[in-house]
């Protein structure tokens, strides 16, 4: 009988660890959740603002701005902004 007192306390053990570590996987994605939202306001935000721009050289001050905020590189806002300048005129090339 002690056998199997200990086996079933090895199992709750073990069960309760596996609890633990789930409820803790399910804290890491509420917080990675919290975060994109926080994204998706900004983004939403900053779509906005573009919308209301009238070239897409305000646009691209706007963005060189935003980017120089976040302090990044030069070299990586040059990178930045060339793609999502081409994207954009790709884009409108293919409507129009």
């Amino acid at each position: 009988m002690p056998d199997f007192q200990k086996q079933k306390s090895d199992i709750k053990l073990f069960l309760q660890a596996d609890i633990s570590a789930n409820e803790l996987e399910i804290l890491k994605l509420q917080a990675q959740i919290a975060k994109c939202e926080a994204r998706v306001a900004k983004a939403k935000e900053l779509l906005e603002v573009v919308e209301s721009k009238k070239s897409l050289q305000e646009v691209k001050d706007l963005l060189t701005n935003i980017f120089r905020q976040r302090k990044y590189s030069a070299e990586s806002l040059e990178r930045s902004l060339s793609s999502f300048i081409y994207e954009v005129v790709g884009e409108i090339g293919k409507g129009d």
